[in-house]
């Protein structure tokens, strides 16, 4: 497990969530040399039951078989095909999430 103080913590907050929400680590923040907080992945909060505001909205893979279902093509795609759909879709998303589309 990765110690930091907070002041360290602080500066680098955006690096630390994506190696916990992604890379699974878990960092422990002090102050003073005392464990102050903790970063844990959520689906490790989620394991011990713990109450995540706003868990419905994110599903994450669970939601997978569902959506193909529901967007079942009525022929055969490409991976090509499909890898632009999906670079379209994020690159909608993106210019969404930055008000410029």
């Amino acid at each position: 497990m990765t110690s930091l103080n907070v002041a360290e913590a602080k500066k680098r907050f955006s690096d630390l969530l994506g190696r916990v929400a992604y890379g699974g680590e878990t960092i422990l923040i002090t102050r003073r040399g005392k464990p102050m907080a903790k970063l844990v992945p959520l689906v490790d909060q989620e394991a011990e039951g713990a109450s995540v505001a706003g868990r419905g909205r994110r599903k994450g893979l669970g939601r997978v078989p569902g959506l193909l279902r529901r967007y079942a093509p009525a022929k055969p795609v490409s991976v090509e095909d499909m890898r632009r759909a999906i670079a379209e879709e994020a690159a909608a998303r993106h210019l969404r999430s930055t008000g410029d589309g």
